[in-house]
């Protein structure tokens, strides 16, 4: 058994974390005392390679088991955890970036355009993505009808 394997050839958690940390914290020891790493012996790691690991694959979820969570939730009394689930899964953000309020009641079909104002907290963009459309026949298309009966169910806080 390879010593970076734990049971059943799965990689063990506390030697993966080391596995990464090991080559920076020798290239950190290096810069800060090179005087005790001799210049005439090369060092014997630059060439070793780590045990490489198997990723599992994280399955996404489907639109009937998000909606399945939302609709419990709103059952049970919690609209809010049902809203993140929805927002993540519709407009793809993060759950920490919608309760760190990247999305916003005063970004919410207000306008000229009915659409949603998403932060991207990385590039700090800001983007209006519409929510209907209204066709040449005046019909209105519902992009997210079904998100927004479960925003509909929020009491808006924070409002001004």
């Amino acid at each position: 058994m390879n010593v970076r394997q734990g049971r059943e050839g799965q990689p063990a958690p506390d030697r993966r974390k080391a596995d990464r940390a090991l080559p920076k914290g020798r290239r950190v020891v290096h810069r800060l005392h090179p005087v005790e790493f001799p210049q005439d012996i090369p060092n014997p790691w630059l060439g070793v390679t780590m045990a490489t690991r198997v990723k599992l694959v994280k399955h996404a979820v489907t639109r009937e088991q998000v909606y399945r969570f939302a609709h419990g939730c709103v059952e049970r009394g919690e609209p809010e955890c049902a809203a993140a689930a929805v927002i993540c899964f519709e407009w793809l953000q993060r759950p920490e970036n919608v309760i760190a309020g990247h999305i916003k009641w005063g970004g919410y079909r207000t306008g000229p355009k009915p659409t949603i104002r998403i932060e991207h907290h990385k590039t700090g963009a800001v983007i209006d993505h519409p929510l209907e459309e209204r066709l040449a026949t005046g019909e209105v298309v519902k992009f997210y009808e079904e998100a927004e009966a479960v925003l509909a169910k929020l009491t808006r806080r924070g409002v001004r």
